[in-house]
């Protein structure tokens, strides 16, 4: 999308490429628009308002065309966003129609508040969550409920299976080198006593997508963006999965780790001071 400036140049360059705008204007063609108009008149401000209510609504014709594609794509039956629009529709309690929908949409009844619908060889996998912030896992009658309803949304032949466990647990060791002007021996900030680190790592797993990956290096990236932390490694780490009850040491996995539940939660940060050694 062209920026406000290219839009402008564009006005300016066929001002002066016309030879009626320029004798009115008192222009040469041999100058830089710059050059020849000042800043603040009023040519120049109409020119870049003009310029501006063009970007708009090149910007709004992207939003609009970028909007139209999703939904395009969340309405083709069959799609990954089509089954992830139709598990968010479901209604706890409520039956489905004749035509695969809800007579009534009640808002209440829709629990799940976290899905991601993955693809595999053989079909589709889904994994859920409700609470907004608690990321809960569904119990086994209303995750029994779900699956029934996926089961008559599905394309035939799809395998197509739902799970909701609680969110896997992350334990981190850290050594971190530290300003001692800003960060205490505790890692935390001298000016308010803020857990900065701790903070920090709990921004970047909240920030992982729901279904998305832990990446070593971007919690790495994460941490030396905190103001006093002067370089950072990790000295050990593990993510508990009470899915089924088993922790992977972070030496388990070269880089980037993919939640069993959808969804990772802090357990602890171990910090050790590294500013002597």
């Amino acid at each position: 999308m062209r920026t406000t400036e290219e839009i402008k140049k564009e006005i300016t360059d066929a001002v002066l490429a016309d030879e009626t705008l320029r004798t009115a204007f008192g222009l040469s063609s041999n100058e830089e628009w710059d050059n020849q108009v000042s800043a603040v008149s009023i040519l120049n401000l109409l020119i870049y308002i003009m310029a501006m209510a063009a970007r708009t609504v090149e910007w709004l014709y992207n939003q609009f065309c970028e909007e139209v594609e999703e939904r395009i794509a969340a309405a083709l039956p069959g799609t990954v966003s089509w089954y992830w629009n139709k598990v968010m529709q479901f209604q706890y309690g409520d039956e489905l129609n004749e035509n695969g929908t809800y007579d009534v949409v009640d808002e209440s009844k829709r629990i799940i508040t976290h899905c991601a619908v993955l693809e595999v060889d053989n079909g589709i996998l889904i994994k859920v969550n409700k609470g907004d912030n608690t990321y809960e896992a569904l119990t086994p009658t209303e995750l029994a409920a779900l699956q029934n309803y996926v089961d008559l949304i599905k394309f035939a032949g799809t395998y197509a299976v739902c799970y909701s466990y609680d969110p896997d647990e992350v334990a981190i060791e850290l050594n971190i080198w530290r300003n001692p002007m800003v960060l205490d021996s505790n890692m935390n900030r001298i000016s308010d006593g803020e857990s900065v680190i701790e903070n920090a790592v709990l921004e970047y797993l909240n920030g992982i997508v729901y279904g998305g990956v832990f990446n070593k290096t971007k919690l790495l990236d994460a941490i030396q963006s905190v103001d006093g932390v002067e370089d950072v490694t990790i000295a050990d780490g593990s993510i508990y999965s009470p899915s089924n009850d088993t922790i992977r040491n972070f030496g388990d996995f070269i880089q980037n780790y993919r939640s069993n539940s959808g969804h990772f939660l802090l357990d602890e940060v171990v910090c050790y001071d590294m500013l002597n050694q």
